[in-house]
């Protein structure tokens, strides 16, 4: 037997077996080496929530704020055409009320009702000076014409107590609503002496009002009749925004505000409260145009930039800004494409080339669909 070949033999088999040993000694380390990697780039990204970049529809609008009052020529003040004083208010400021439902009780003043008493002797003596010259007529002591001239000062008598009667003096009397509204005003209280015709409450119909925008003298060219708005209830959720229409621009600058008012109809079917105050947002233009969210946008350096997401990395665009409203912001940039995942939280936290990650459950395009061709490329 050739001892050398079998001595060399046992050598390699020894090396190999120290080799596969080592192999499965280091295997541990470079797994956990590797891990520890991963951990250390997923520790140094960023939470984000992101949105796709979108091509679409972008108005610019004119923010104005204003109450909401009673439609020109819709409010019905309740009044009576003599002075009367007030008995009892039977409804509130804002109350909802339907037609035949008593409002406010009245009866009228003292002086009123000595005015129908005065005109009530005045009648009387009239007639009794009409009757002693109607016998004088028949005694021959008095002609015809006496008798006419007071029989004149009876009728007119008669249609001065006539016509404070027909105006209610006689007595108490129940305002009724004439139909479905709301109580807008209330202008007396219980007590008060009330001229005649001075208001005593206003209503209005319940889909019968209007919100008075006042907007800067500067920015007035830019409105007129027919345009859309955006109304919201200032301290009122985002659910109770509705549309409404542009129904006139005045002509004048009110003095109390030094704002040019704008009247907006509501639609039907949006509830605004009497009094309330609305943030209101008139569509003056609009274009297809590339769009992200307002708050995608920073200031950096006096530069506009906002990041997209590539490749689980933050990129850097600095981007002109176009049309823009209380929401959107319509950006240009050579490197931009519709698709794109823009960020929109968190962008304040994030630099150039930065590991990022989607928070959880925040909404976005995925990174594996096909992007659409880059801006600069159209």
């Amino acid at each position: 037997m050739n001892w050398k070949w079998l001595a060399n033999g046992v050598v390699i088999v020894a090396a190999m077996g120290l080799g596969v040993a080592t192999g499965w000694l280091c295997l541990p380390r470079q797994q956990a080496e590797r891990t520890e990697t991963k951990e250390e780039e997923t520790k140094g990204a960023a939470t984000v929530q992101a949105v796709p970049l979108e091509r679409g529809t972008i108005e610019e609008t004119l923010t104005a704020y204003g109450p909401v009052e009673a439609a020109i020529g819709e409010a019905q003040t309740f009044s009576v055409p003599f002075e009367c004083r007030v008995l009892r208010v039977l409804v509130a400021g804002g109350q909802v009320i339907k037609a035949g439902e008593p409002l406010v009780e009245i009866e009228p003043s003292p002086d009123s009702r000595l005015l129908l008493s005065q005109a009530r002797q005045e009648l009387e003596a009239a007639r009794r000076i009409a009757d002693v010259v109607g016998q004088r007529v028949t005694m021959k002591l008095a002609t015809q014409q006496d008798l006419l001239t007071a029989e004149q000062a009876v009728g007119a008598a008669q249609l001065k107590v006539d016509s404070l009667e027909k105006r209610g003096i006689d007595g108490k009397k129940t305002l009724l609503a004439q139909g479905e509204g709301v109580v807008n005003k209330i202008a007396v209280g219980q007590g008060a002496i009330v001229p005649a015709g001075g208001a005593l409450l206003e209503t209005i119909g319940e889909k019968q009002i209007q919100v008075r925008l006042g907007v800067e003298p500067g920015d007035v060219g830019r409105l007129r009749a027919g345009q859309k708005a955006r109304l919201l209830p200032v301290n009122g959720p985002d659910d109770r925004a509705g549309e409404g229409t542009v129904r006139m621009v005045s002509r004048e600058v009110d003095p109390a505000t030094r704002l040019v008012n704008v009247f907006v109809a509501p639609a039907p079917s949006l509830l605004l409260r009497i009094n309330e105050f609305v943030q209101g947002e008139v569509a003056v233009a609009a274009k297809e145009a590339l769009i992200v969210p307002r708050e995608a946008m920073l200031v950096d350096d006096g530069e506009n930039v906002l990041y997209t997401i590539e490749s689980g990395h933050a990129v850097r665009h600095v981007v002109t800004l176009g049309v823009q409203n209380a929401r959107q912001v319509e950006v240009i940039g050579k490197d931009l494409a519709p698709g794109q995942t823009v960020i929109t939280v968190g962008a304040s936290q994030v630099e150039d080339k930065m590991p990022v990650e989607l928070a959880p459950g925040a909404a976005t395009r995925p990174e594996s669909a096909p992007a659409s061709q880059p801006e600069s490329a159209r």
